[in-house]
């Protein structure tokens, strides 16, 4: 995928965007600059159904000191997709879309399980809750995704957390477990 817009051709199966469509996107005010660059380096053949997903998300937010409603497209501030199996059948994506309602320096992740439809187009199955901290990877194996994140360790400077924790995501529920890692004590986990 190289450029966003919502104007999305499907090309055997792979999303491709058009710059000129993104640049009048911005143009108009329909995604900040900083989603549409977020979207722009979103990759993979279900990089077009996240993103329609995620236009169809509505949060409340503050922009300007005015609380408003915002979708979660035009709010993006990091979105990464991993694929498993992209180009078989049952194939499944788990998408992580990072993004600030206020303007606050925290961000907010939204995961999700997306499955492949039979229409090429990615359906969303369900949210992931549960996970802590930044996606770093994620791997499919038995219908249960691994997905590594990025944990703040007792001495980390807020900006660089140097910890890792593995997180079971059965694709059915959606509910994350730990698994290994890096455990803070304070964590309220399964």
């Amino acid at each position: 995928m190289r450029r966003l817009s919502s104007s999305i051709a499907l090309v055997a199966g792979i999303a491709m965007f058009s710059s000129a469509t993104a640049a009048s996107e911005k143009a108009r005010g329909r995604l900040p600059a900083w989603a549409l660059e977020a979207w722009n380096k979103a990759d993979g053949p279900a990089a077009a159904s996240v993103f329609r997903y995620a236009e169809t998300v509505v949060i409340p937010c503050r922009r300007r000191d005015i609380e408003k409603k915002c979708s979660l497209a035009g709010l993006a501030e990091f979105v990464k997709i991993f694929h498993s199996r992209p180009y078989e059948a049952p194939s499944y994506a788990l998408a992580a879309i990072y993004y600030n309602p206020d303007t606050g320096n925290a961000l907010v992740l939204d995961a999700s399980i997306f499955r492949k439809a039979s229409s090429g187009a990615y359906v969303r199955l369900r949210g992931v809750d549960g996970l802590i901290g930044p996606v770093d990877s994620a791997t499919l194996n038995d219908d249960v995704f691994s997905v590594t994140t990025s944990t703040l360790m007792p001495d980390d400077p807020h900006c660089c957390p140097s910890g890792r924790t593995v997180w079971r995501v059965p694709i059915k529920d959606g509910k994350a477990t730990y698994e290994s890692g890096y455990k803070d004590p304070g964590w309220k986990i399964r």
